[in-house]
């Protein structure tokens, strides 16, 4: 089954959406697993709620979410939210499928329950899932663009990839930021992975502290110091 992740989109600024999600992920652990599905075991969507939502509630987030779709899709378009106004949302949809053990109406309600357990824990960064999610359903990834050769050697690096939420709340500081230099080694620590899951909160820290500063002059050699 192709998975669809629609384009994200975000508030002209997410300056404290930012900041809120890294004082979220420095507290946010991982949780039990407490229901299994085909041969693999997950955390139920109401386990996963009640375990964020005072957590984002303790920094001023929420989230929305929403069934969306047509004749032949159906998803869920998530919306997170910061006190400030400031928000991120994006849409996953699949095409409904047509199972002999279950009707279309238990199909559509069991791909909304997974795509909004899906979408949560990817705004949030949080492992809901074992390892694969469910067997059933297989996701068409897109190929990734591959990085312009570089010049000089690369220092290897931990090519962990971020979520897709941690890439949208880089664009969004960086534009706070407005600095080309600095957007230029994002997208290539990206697509290298020099930027990785280990050290986005730490990249988006630095950055946050520049932006508190008012000061768009983050020079390559303090950009270096995140990935040393």
């Amino acid at each position: 089954m192709k998975i669809n992740i629609e384009q994200s989109a975000m508030s002209e600024s997410i300056k404290n959406l930012a900041s809120a999600q890294v004082k979220v992920q420095q507290e946010i652990k991982d949780i039990g697993k407490d229901s299994e599905g085909y041969g693999y075991k997950y955390t139920s969507y109401d386990t996963l709620v009640k375990y964020l939502r005072p957590l984002l509630t303790k920094y001023g987030l929420s989230f929305v979410q929403m069934p969306v779709g047509n004749d032949g899709e159906i998803g869920v378009q998530t919306i997170y939210m910061h006190t400030s106004g400031e928000w991120i949302t994006s849409v996953v949809k699949s095409p409904i499928v047509d199972s002999k053990q279950m009707n279309i109406y238990q199909s559509v309600g069991a791909a909304i329950t997974y795509f909004r357990r899906y979408s949560l824990s990817a705004f949030v960064g949080i492992a809901s899932d074992e390892d694969n999610d469910v067997a059933t359903i297989k996701v068409e990834e897109t190929p990734v663009p591959k990085p312009t050769p570089a010049k000089k050697p690369t220092k290897k690096v931990n090519t962990n990839p971020v979520s897709q939420t941690d890439e949208v709340i880089l664009r969004g500081m960086l534009k706070e930021l407005g600095d080309a230099t600095v957007s230029g080694q994002v997208k290539e620590g990206l697509e290298t992975g020099s930027i990785n899951a280990k050290n986005v909160e730490a990249y988006k820290k630095r950055l946050e502290e520049k932006i508190e500063e008012k000061n768009p002059g983050i020079t390559p050699e303090e950009v270096d110091e995140v990935f040393s």
